[in-house]
């Protein structure tokens, strides 16, 4: 009966090291397709032109509503508020976008994969270290 009972926990065991590789290959696998992701979204700039060209039609703007807003019959004061507010915001924005255009220098992938990797080599050797219960 005591045979049974060590059959029993050695299969419930290997059961569960198989249930955990799978779960482990499952995680690698989705891990694989997200650095692939990473991969073509990193191969795949904006165009310089696209930049150059929306940085030019800001300017233009911006250096343009000074003489839109005085022919509206704008205040000199309200002129200047409205001026500053209006370039602060849209030029914000444009850099913003530049930044966006080249994500992975302004996340700390390395010191991530690097926490995540001791993380996992911490759970396995806590793993490998838990006691066995024999029932």
């Amino acid at each position: 009966n005591n045979n049974s009972n060590n059959n029993n926990n050695n299969n419930n065991v290997a059961s569960v090291n198989a249930m955990a590789h799978l779960e482990m290959e499952k995680r690698l696998h989705d891990i694989e397709t997200s650095v692939g992701v990473m991969t073509r979204i990193l191969g795949s700039p904006i165009p310089p032109t696209y930049t150059r060209h929306t940085s030019r039609v800001l300017c233009l703007y911006l250096c343009l509503l000074p003489l839109a807003l005085t022919g509206a019959g704008v205040s000199p004061i309200a002129l200047v508020v409205t001026v500053a507010l209006t370039s602060y915001v849209l030029i914000g924005i444009d850099e913003m976008g530049l930044e966006m255009e080249h994500p992975f220098p302004i996340f700390p992938m390395a010191a991530l994969a690097t926490t995540m990797q001791k993380n996992i080599v911490d759970q396995v050797d806590m793993t490998n270290t838990m006691p066995k219960f024999d029932e």
